[in-house]
């Protein structure tokens, strides 16, 4: 607000009672006065403002070592004796020690655009401007000893209390019937319950009793009705709400009451997890929205409950350590690259600091004692700046509800794009007691909507995903193979290969594993699976543990399972058992120290012993520390089970939704359609004449959306849909034009269209589609001008010879484009090549040998050892310190490309392999930089050797009807074929015939000793030709 004046003088007089009023800095109206010889001037100014503030104004001194300040304090004093205006000594602060000086230029630099460099930066004089102490400044000045004495007293006039302790939630308007909102929320509750579980035993209308009066005794029912309110709304208006979200999906009153989505007796969920007697806090409950409807949810409560009543939250982005090294880089005027250079350094750590990150990495250190005089200035300016403020901006989440207009609770912030904002950021929200709600946006509810209204219209069924079966197994069974892209939570690539070797078979152990996938509860994955299939013994240290751990093999994964321990074993109220929990989990030893002695008591006093007590209690501290919230973790795994059992049952409608929600990832959406590929989905290229703007289902395929094509915006593809609908399909490129809407469907989007493969299905190949787009533009120009200026619509009145002559107009005479070009031209326009890959002829060699898939998420640990077949997208050479080549190769496999590092000793080797567009397959070492994973390479060879080099048995899998129908005659052929042009070679491999018997449902396996087969490309070609899509299985080596 520098120079941006908010208020003025009336409006100062206005709200003047209880304001003191200060003279100001040098930048003040009266120092102004004052500083250009306008004496009376500054008189009659400060007279106005002791009027304006009934008295209560003081003259302000400052001493910063400048002429100014001394012409200004001379004024200053004199209007004080002559007015009777008390002095006050201030001190012009704008950062806190002398040592910031240099720090704040660099900051005014950030702030302006400016470098340290430019003579017209702005810039304080001196190293004064910090905050002094007090006894600096009565040294300072000690010859106006009573400006001192009047500051002080100033600063004892001025009293402000917040109240922290007062809950202001908005007004919820009873219906008619009701005398409080405890008597509607136990009306709502147990209705709700009724309707949730008919005929429900004594000992759940007790839970929910409990849980009733407990929120009655808290305060809190105003809150939940408020919440219960326009989550119900939102469903009854068509948004996708998500089953739960944190801690309250472990209470019964919010499942009742449509809130949460999640049963919380039959995951074993705590209430006190959420609201704990014993530790009385505003209720917090995040909801999630599907993504596209999110807004509307906001509109309802806005409309609900007055706009002047509903805010969003601001947030305050501050200088991070990667940030504040370029910014202080920028100001410094070094170049770009070395900033970017340095930055890079900071490992991707959340929330790591810039000391931690030069205690971590010695280049960083080393640079701070550089002889480099930058570099110092870099290091030491950034550390000073780090953390500070750099901009506000406007919190994704979060909402605030007031009972009274906003501005009577908190101080207001209006956004670059007009949007009301809190100024208190959320943590402040919440303390004065405001009603801070988290609406957030879920794609993942967007995904399961648009799968519904896929099978809707595909099936004609409606689907209530509250009412499938949660023991599935075509579901497990996606996770039992490792088929989990687009699931929920379990997409990564540890996650899946852990889930492959969990073999799940209940959703509990889908909350575990989401539990567990995290760091540090990680470690403990291994003992988790196997337990479960007994490969390790199940230890729930007593048998009265046993019903709270036997669901986690004894491991201990939930924080709820950490406050049962406690209550069972030491006899604490949950309450209590969860205030014990969070102290566990801090590890502070003296607070541990303090609840140590209440545990073994409690144990000792239920008949355990000491020993078992303080045991226990030694291993809940730790496990206290990583132990996960298990009501969030049942609710985002019934939400993730939901996606499995989409995919498992409709898989072509599950994987249009997921790509749909990916169109402006062209990397995701590479991954995901090998996904499809993998499943035996077929995802057909984009066109003019079948896509939607979003991916769709036909005859069990996916056509490709044009809203995944590049430079092609949503008004363009409602122009050709549009014209479709009404024209029919189109026939030619003059047909698209002449309908079109030119204005959006331009020559950019066509040349897009053409390029991506979504003219395919017009007359001519891509390149003379795209030589005719500006002679097709300006005949569909001409057309529609003629039609709007009353003259005869050259289509829609010619007979039909006339239309078929005005249809067959010649396309220029050019060559096809080669199948390389096309192919580059769609990896361009849709991030992946859709009508075929360079890599196909060699995808069962990669595939097969690949142990890490290039495009997917890799959760390897740095070191591990990887095989990976792709082509040299991309190679870069250099020389390392030594003066010897080595290179950065940009290795792309089918979904996505990955970096390779080939140092000079292995370089030597395989140079002349190293080619543009080369296929190869590399061994290497998993290599990670920022969080990002590469590949250090050790060797790499043709890929025409990968089935002679790695092949380690083949599987050949026929049907009995199959054995005396000639193909076992044809198979042979090839096998003998195989075995006298290249049975000599030193690796032959074994081969195993595998037989289906399905009257035994049994399988017969034959080893097949008579040939030796060193298998090539060739010899699994002929095989794969034969025996048709998954009758060949290779193992490798």
């Amino acid at each position: 607000f520098y120079y941006k004046p908010r208020i003025d003088k009336n409006c100062i007089r206005q709200y003047a009672k209880g304001l003191i009023g200060t003279s100001a800095c040098l930048k003040g109206e009266i120092p102004q006065a004052l500083l250009h010889g306008r004496y009376d001037e500054a008189k009659r100014i400060a007279k106005e403002f002791l009027e304006i503030f009934s008295g209560d104004f003081y003259l302000e001194i400052q001493r910063h070592g400048l002429k100014a300040d001394q012409v200004v304090n001379e004024g200053m004093i004199r209007l004080s004796k002559e007015l009777g205006i008390p002095l006050i000594a201030t001190n012009d602060i704008h950062y806190m020690e002398a040592g910031d000086a240099p720090a704040h230029e660099v900051l005014l630099c950030i702030q302006s655009g400016k470098t340290i460099n430019d003579v017209t930066r702005p810039k304080y004089p001196g190293d004064t401007f910090y905050f002094r102490t007090s006894d600096e400044m009565k040294n300072l000045f000690k010859d106006v000893p009573s400006a001192i004495d009047n500051t002080l007293a100033l600063a004892e006039k001025i009293s402000f209390k917040m109240d922290f302790g007062q809950s202001q939630l908005p007004r919820y308007a009873l219906p008619e019937g009701f005398a409080s909102q405890d008597d509607y929320l136990r009306h709502l509750a147990y209705e709700g319950l009724k309707k949730k579980m008919p005929g429900y035993p004594a000992e759940i209308e007790m839970r929910l009793q409990y849980e009733l009066d407990m929120i009655s005794k808290m305060g809190f029912p105003g809150y939940f009705l408020i919440v219960q309110d326009f989550i119900n709304s939102a469903k009854e208006i068509g948004v996708s709400v998500g089953p739960g979200r944190g801690s309250a999906a472990g209470s019964l009153v919010s499942y009742a009451i449509g809130i949460t989505n999640v049963d919380p007796i039959r995951y074993q969920l705590l209430f006190e997890r959420f609201l704990n007697p014993e530790r009385i806090s505003m209720p917090d409950i995040d909801i999630d929205f599907d993504d596209r409807n999110r807004g509307r949810v906001i509109e309802y409560v806005i409309n609900k409950y007055g706009k002047d009543n509903v805010a969003q939250i601001i947030t305050f982005g501050t200088m991070a350590a990667r940030g504040v090294l370029r910014d202080v880089a920028r100001a410094l005027n070094i170049p770009l690259s070395e900033a970017d250079r340095i930055a890079k350094m900071v490992p991707r750590k959340l929330g790591i600091t810039l000391k931690q990150a030069l205690d971590e990495v010695p280049e960083m250190k080393a640079l701070e004692k550089s002889s480099d005089e930058k570099m110092g200035q870099l290091i030491r300016n950034a550390l000073r700046l780090e953390g500070l403020v750099r901009q506000p901006g406007i919190h994704a989440a979060g909402v605030v509800i007031t009972p009274d207009a906003i501005k009577k609770f908190v101080p207001v912030y209006k956004s670059a794009k007009d949007e009301i904002a809190t100024q208190f950021d959320k943590d402040w929200v919440e303390k004065i007691g405001l009603l801070k709600m988290d609406f957030l946006g879920l794609t993942t509810l967007t995904i399961i909507d648009d799968t519904l209204r896929h099978v809707r219209k595909n099936y004609e069924i409606d689907l209530d995903m509250d009412a499938i079966p949660l023991d599935d197994k075509k579901v497990f069974d996606l996770f039992w193979n490792g088929e989990t892209v687009g699931i929920f939570q379990f997409e990564s690539q540890g996650m899946t290969e852990y889930m492959k070797q969990l073999k799940p078979t209940s959703i509990e152990d889908l909350i575990a594993m989401n539990a567990l996938y995290r760091p540090g509860p990680m470690d403990f994955i291994k003992t988790f699976i196997n337990r479960k299939h007994g490969r390790e013994p199940i230890d729930c240290f007593h048998s009265n543990l046993e019903p709270i751990l036997k669901n986690t093999y004894g491991v201990i994964v939930y924080q709820e399972q950490v406050m049962q321990v406690a209550q069972v074993l030491a006899g604490f109220s949950l309450g209590k058992a969860d205030v014990v929990r969070r102290i566990m989990a801090k590890k502070k030893p003296e607070e541990l120290d303090k609840v140590r002695p209440d545990w073994i008591n409690g144990a000792l006093a239920n008949g355990y012993t000491k020993e078992l007590a303080e045991k226990i209690f030694d291993i809940l501290v730790p496990f206290s520390n990583y132990a996960f919230n298990k009501s969030h973790s049942a609710a985002y795994s019934v939400l993730a089970y939901q996606t499995a059992y989409l995919k498992a049952h409709y898989p072509a409608e599950f994987m249009a939704a997921v790509l749909s929600s990916e169109m402006a990832n062209t990397d995701r959406i590479s991954v995901l359609i090998n996904a499809c590929r993998d499943i035996g989905i077929d995802v057909l290229p984009p066109d003019v004449n079948e896509s939607l703007a979003e991916f769709h289902v036909k005859d069990n395929s996916i056509r490709f959306g044009l809203g995944a094509v590049k430079n092609v915006g949503l008004g363009a593809i409602e122009s050709i849909l549009s014209a479709r609908q009404k024209f029919g399909k189109f026939k030619t490129i003059f047909d698209l034009c002449e309908h079109a809407d030119l204005r959006l469907v331009n020559k950019k989007v066509l040349e897009s269209l053409v390029m991506s493969g979504a003219c395919d299905s017009l007359q001519g190949h891509r390149a003379q589609l795209f030589e005719a787009i500006e002679k097709a533009l300006s005949f569909g120009s001409n057309a529609q001008a003629s039609a709007n200026s009353d003259q005869v619509d050259i289509f829609g009145s010619a007979s039909g010879e006339q239309k078929k002559q005005l249809l067959s107009i010649p396309l220029p005479e050019v060559p096809r484009w080669s199948h390389g070009e096309a192919l580059a031209k769609e990896k361009e326009l849709l991030g992946f090549y859709a009508s075929g890959h360079p890599l196909d002829k060699y995808r069962a060699e990669i595939d097969t040998f690949s142990t890490v898939r290039i495009g997917e998420e890799i959760d390897l640990r740095e070191g591990a050892e990887v095989r990976v077949g792709g082509m040299i997208a991309d190679l870069r050479q250099i020389f390392d310190k030594k003066g010897n080549p080595m290179a950065f190769v940009k290795l792309e496999g089918f979904g996505g490309t990955i970096e390779v590092v080939v140092f000079a000793s292995v370089m030597k080797d395989i140079a002349p392999l190293l080619k543009k567009e080369n296929v190869v397959m590399i061994i290497g070492k998993i290599s990670i930089r920022n969080d990002v994973p590469g590949i250090l390479c050790d060797q790499l060879f043709p890929i025409e050797e990968a089935f002679e080099r790695f092949t380690g048995k083949i599987y050949i899998h026929v049907q009995f009807h199959q054995l005396g129908n000639g193909l076992m005659d044809s198979v042979i052929q090839t096998l003998q074929k195989s075995h006298q042009i290249n049975g000599q070679g030193t690796s032959p491999c074994d081969i195993q015939l595998c037989v289906d018997l399905p009257e035994k449902n049994a399988v017969a396996n034959y080893k097949i000793k008579k040939f030796r087969i060193v298998p090539n490309h060739e010899f699994i070609y002929q095989l794969h030709k034969l025996l048709g899509r998954g009758h060949l299985k290779i193992a490798a080596r």
